[in-house]
């Protein structure tokens, strides 16, 4: 019987061992597990169900469970489904025997369906993925899942789940912003942690690449970080501006080929929205095209972009050569680099700063006047060589508006030429050609706050040959204010009024200090020429936009004139009142003028509007020919640029008296008084005539509205030589007195003149002059410069009184009762250019009446 016992209860061990190993190592296959399967799918959501087939059943003795598998089922959502390659369950076998909730693991692994379905699925569990916005916004691809979930062996209602699995062929459509393509990645999502790895995508015909990318559940947001890199494609700007939502409006849409290295984080909350974006990358560019708002010179090449953005602040800095969009601008040999750096701030405006260099580069000018004013008159196009070191920095507001621009260059040229027709100023420089020239020249351009500073320091020069100088000229919004030093060493100077030339080859300089007012007045505070040991200096000039003084406060000048006499005298203004002081003065080529007629010589037309007295205090005026005014003392009073009075008196050769009075009345008629007594050393200054001795000179002239009525008269003189005269009186066979002229001189006792000068006319109503030997009555017209044309009588004296004699009783009474025979005299006419005046006499029997009035009024004066 225990034998039998025995037996029976070893085959029953052998049986069930037999049992627990098939069901270990092959299972069975039976449907009574396909509705727990069902059950706990349905716990789940109880949206789920679950189509199977055949289901087997292991038996796992090693950790006391019980494996239920089932291949090829599928799950449902309402009428949408997912093929699933299997799924697996695994029981707790104690628990399962006790009839209690067993399930410890639930192993679902999908075919490869299509993703919108997978996401449909996955939405639907506990851990909530229509918050995983990327989920979401991917709308074409496939996925193949393998999902473990864990339950909680106390509560079945709680459980943990990992899932890993492989996207292919992916398109994601970010907040129908951007469109990336061709994403194929495998993943790991456990416990509201994803883990990206392998990343392959397309956006916009790049290809990027990431080797990790994690997204974390922060209570209600989605935590992503990651990197992105691509290797060399060819990119449109707007498709990163699009992407990341910035502004690159600075950028041109042209294609350029870009490779990048990108870091990135950023949370993803519950309405979708993207928050705290950090950014990180490194872009490698062939070329990059600024907007041609902004400009349209330049390109960037071969260059690097590293950009940074965090909590709303951006960076981005530039490295980059650069060429011109005009080609043949651009040279081998120039190097050419520039690097920006752009910065926004929060809601801060988009800054930028940039830093440009050149060397030797060579340009049209025309290029530069986009950005900068250059007056075409001045400043004509043509090729130039510079290289630079300039710095810039602006504001771009969200209206696309430049603000705060700054500007900093250091620029040299070699070559430049400034085109400027000045009168003046070839009047003063005889070989100034129109032009300066321009060269080794360094220039620092400042910009800021509306205010432009310019430093200038090279060489120039007005035909051939270089000097240096230095400029420094400050504008703000109308006013200039300027400082300069400019040598002259190799150009003549011509100062007629003032009887000064500089030769080549002399050292000489200005330095000048002022500031000018647009359309208004220019103010030089401090002017200073030197040249050896003369001087000129002016303080606190203005002058009025047509270059006329409106005010000075002194004027000094110390320099040897063309004489070689030394010139020293200052004009200092003294409670609105000027004094001129001077020590030498050589007056001679102002003398010669003021004889000359030349009315533009009045120092008054350099005035704009003078109002003021001028006292004069000058100790020696040389007049020329060794003769001069000493002890010059006078006032003259000044109104709107007429003088309304003056008195000057001083000593002729410091023993004869000079005596001017000046005086305009209230019908603005200027009357003009002078005395001298022996005036040779002036009338000596008349080409014309030689040899002038002794008399006394008296001119008194009345001049309205630029026409003058003259008269002068000189008395108890004598000539030696008087071309014009030796003439007449040669051919009129007059050759005792014509030798008595260029003797010891022919004596006069009287000269007199009348005349009316407009301009350049002069009409010589009469001049008569009479004397011991010979007697002259004269009129006619001086064209100045054109044409002289004179008539006359001429006749000796002892013709003179014979003629007269014969006049009854009042001749008797005059000259006696003496007679003779022979000519009277002769007729006279002088005609033609100055330098070609053409004389014609004829012998007279009789004398007009004029000539006898003239004669008799004479003498009877006697």
């Amino acid at each position: 019987m225990r034998k039998y016992i025995f037996i029976s209860f070893s085959l029953a061990i052998i049986l069930l061992l037999l049992i627990l190993f098939y069901l270990s190592f092959y299972g069975i296959k039976t449907n009574k597990f396909n509705n727990l399967i069902n059950d706990q799918i349905k716990n789940l959501d109880k949206n789920l169900s679950l189509e199977t087939k055949d289901v087997f059943l292991k038996l796992r003795l090693e950790d006391k469970s019980i494996k239920i598998h089932t291949s090829n089922p599928k799950i449902f959502l309402g009428k949408k489904f997912i093929d699933l390659s299997k799924i697996e369950v695994d029981l707790n076998l104690i628990k399962f025997l006790k009839n209690e909730k067993s399930i410890k693991k639930v192993e679902i692994v999908t075919e490869e369906n299509s993703i919108k379905n997978l996401t449909d699925f996955i939405n639907s569990y506990k851990f909530n993925l229509q918050q995983f916005i990327i989920f979401n916004q991917i709308d074409k691809g496939k996925a193949k899942i393998t999902a473990n979930i864990y339950f909680d062996q106390e509560n079945q209602s709680n459980y943990e789940y990992k899932v890993t699995g492989e996207i292919k062929e992916a398109r994601l459509n970010i907040f129908n912003k951007a469109v990336i393509k061709n994403i194929n990645f495998n993943f790991d999502i456990e416990d509201q942690y994803f883990v990206f790895e392998n990343i392959n995508l397309k956006y916009d015909n790049i290809d990027f690449e990431s080797k990790k990318t994690t997204i974390k559940k922060l209570e209600n947001d989605f935590k992503v970080k990651g990197d992105l890199n691509s290797k060399k494609s060819i990119v449109k700007p707007n498709s990163i501006s699009k992407l990341f939502n910035l502004n690159f409006d600075f950028i041109d849409q042209e294609e350029l080929s870009l490779e990048t290295n990108n870091n990135f984080s950023f949370n993803i909350d519950a309405e979708r929205q993207v928050k705290n974006l950090n950014y990180k990358s490194y872009f490698v560019f062939d070329k990059i095209y600024i907007n041609k708002k902004y400009q349209d010179l330049i390109f960037l090449r071969d260059g690097k972009i590293e950009t940074e953005y965090s909590d709303k602040n951006l960076n981005i800095k530039i490295d980059s050569d650069y060429s011109f969009l005009n080609d043949s601008y651009n040279s081998q040999d120039d190097k050419k680099n520039i690097i920006i750096n752009v910065k926004k701030n929060n809601k801060d405006n988009l800054s930028v700063e940039s830093l440009l260099k050149n060397e030797k580069t060579k340009i049209n000018s025309k290029e530069l006047s986009k950005y900068f004013q250059i007056d075409k008159k001045f400043f004509k196009d043509q090729e130039i060589i510079f290289g630079s070191d300039n710095k810039v920095t602006f504001n771009i507001d969200k209206n696309a508006k430049v603000k705060h621009l700054k500007i900093k260059s250091n620029i040299n040229f070699e070559n430049l030429k400034i085109d400027y027709i000045s009168r003046k100023l070839k009047k003063r420089i005889p070989n100034y050609k129109n032009h300066v020239l321009l060269n080794n020249n360094y220039l620092v351009l400042e910009y800021k706050n509306n205010k432009t500073q310019i430093k200038a320091k090279g060489k120039y020069s007005f035909n051939d040959k270089f000097d240096g100088y230095e400029i420094n000229i400050i504008n703000e919004k109308d006013k200039y204010d300027f400082e300069s030093s400019i040598d002259l060493n190799n150009s003549l100077i011509f100062v007629k009024e003032i009887d000064y030339n500089k030769n080549k080859d002399s050292y000489s300089k200005i330095i000048l200090k002022g500031n000018y007012i647009k359309n208004k007045d220019i103010k030089i505070d401090h002017a200073l020429y030197s040249e050896n040991k003369n001087t000129i200096a002016i303080s606190n000039l203005i002058l009025s936009k047509n270059y006329k003084v409106k005010d000075i406060n002194s004027l000094e000048l110390n320099y040897l004139n063309n004489n070689k006499n030394l010139n020293d005298i200052k004009i200092l203004k003294k409670n609105n009142k000027y004094v001129l002081i001077s020590k030498n003065f050589d007056g001679e080529t102002l003398v010669k003028k003021l004889l000359d007629g030349d009315s533009n010589n009045s120092f008054l037309k350099v005035f704009s509007n003078l109002n003021s007295e001028i006292t004069l205090n000058l100790y020696k005026f040389y007049t020329g020919n060794q003769s001069n005014l000493k002890n010059i003392k006078g006032k003259v009073i000044v109104k709107n640029n007429i003088i309304k009075s003056g008195k000057i008196d001083a000593l002729l050769n410091g023993k004869n008296k000079f005596s001017l009075n000046l005086k305009t009345n209230s019908n603005n008629e200027k009357t003009t008084n002078l005395y001298i007594d022996r005036p040779s050393p002036f009338i000596k200054n008349y080409k014309f005539i030689k040899g002038f001795e002794e008399g006394s000179l008296s001119y008194d002239s009345i001049e309205k509205n630029g026409i003058s009525k003259s008269k002068l008269k000189i008395y108890d003189f004598k000539v030696k030589e008087v071309p014009v005269l030796a003439k007449l009186l040669t051919l009129a066979s007059l050759q005792g007195i014509a030798d008595l002229l260029t003797g010891e001189g022919i004596r006069f006792d009287e000269f007199e003149m009348n005349y009316e000068s407009s301009k350049s006319l002069t009409k010589i109503k009469e001049i008569y002059a009479i004397g011991p030997a010979i007697s002259i009555l004269m009129t006619g017209y001086i064209e100045k410069e054109k044409l002289t044309s004179l008539r006359g009588t001429l006749v000796p004296a002892t013709t003179i009184n014979k003629n007269i004699a014969k006049i009854p009783l009042i001749g008797e009474l005059l000259v006696g009762k003496k007679s003779g025979d022979g000519v009277i005299g002769v007729s006279f006419k002088i005609k033609g250019p100055p330098k070609d005046l053409k004389t014609t006499v004829n012998p007279v029997k009789s004398l007009t009446p004029r000539f006898i009035t003239r004669t008799l009024e004479k003498l009877k004066k006697n």
